[in-house]
């Protein structure tokens, strides 16, 4: 199953996912609610966001992200699962870098871009 996951972040999802555009602003942001799932209170999803300018981070450069994260509606958490650094827009092209393992839980700040994701995937009615 994690292998799966994993191919997931490598193929590009141009013919997979329906990204929707939820903010602009400093990158383009987008959701697949056709890949959200949700629970009682946590909610999956998968986002994109999407530069205009090449982005850089280490040795890597990059237009775009693409994430898989775990909201915790109830305690307002929230944990990335796996994300990958794209060289094209959109997520596509091959991953220059890619991580596959859950991060740790974190407290979602008010007034931030995560704040923003959870109040969006929280109301929303699958």
């Amino acid at each position: 199953m994690k292998f799966l996951f994993l191919l997931c972040l490598f193929l590009p999802m141009q013919s997979y996912a329906e990204w929707s555009l939820v903010l602009q602003g400093d990158a383009d942001h987008y959701i697949d609610y056709e890949l959200m799932s949700k629970s009682a209170r946590k909610v999956r999803i998968w986002y994109l966001e999407d530069y205009a300018e090449l982005q850089t981070i280490q040795d890597f450069q990059y237009r775009s992200i693409k994430n898989r994260s775990e909201f915790d509606c109830k305690t307002k958490k929230m944990r990335i699962l796996a994300y990958a650094l794209h060289p094209e827009s959109m997520g596509q092209g091959h991953a220059l870098f890619n991580k596959g393992e859950a991060l740790d839980w974190q407290v979602i700040k008010p007034k931030t871009l995560n704040d923003f994701y959870l109040k969006l995937v929280c109301n929303k009615k699958k």
